[in-house]
């Protein structure tokens, strides 16, 4: 289930990371009190278990995301269909209930993390408009 789509804009100049690598972070929450967390037992460490991912998988003898360089390219199998995917309206629907109903933070709505302005990608609603008016 995706949360967010970060759609290839590049050539109405915004970056897009394509050849770098993308970390999947999360939380470790009791959902107490965040004031009985004992910090000075940090770092708390956890991993994802049976966690598949149709993606450039990096790893340390490859630093970047290149699809012909990727270890799961060795594999005649590799599905790199998800490199031109969109998100269909029904998957759409369901991101926006996700982000909606689950999601608690999003750079793009946090306004005091960037004093001067928004990143580029938080407009990309508008500069798609744009990019159809071109097409």
């Amino acid at each position: 289930m995706p949360i967010r789509e970060f759609k290839n804009l590049e050539s109405l100049g915004i970056a897009f990371p394509n050849n770098q690598s993308m970390m999947i972070y999360y939380s470790l929450s009791t959902a107490e009190d965040p004031g009985k967390t004992n910090s000075r037992q940090a770092p708390f460490k956890a991993s994802f278990r049976n966690f598949s991912a149709n993606a450039c998988v990096v790893s340390p003898k490859f630093n970047s995301c290149n699809v012909t360089s990727s270890p799961s390219s060795a594999n005649n199998n590799y599905d790199k269909s998800w490199l031109s995917l969109e998100l269909d309206s029904t998957s759409q629907q369901r991101m926006k209930f996700v982000q909606t109903n689950y999601m608690t933070y999003n750079f793009c709505t946090y306004t005091k993390q960037f004093p001067q302005g928004l990143p580029q990608e938080c407009n990309s609603v508008q500069i798609e408009s744009k990019m159809h008016e071109i097409r």
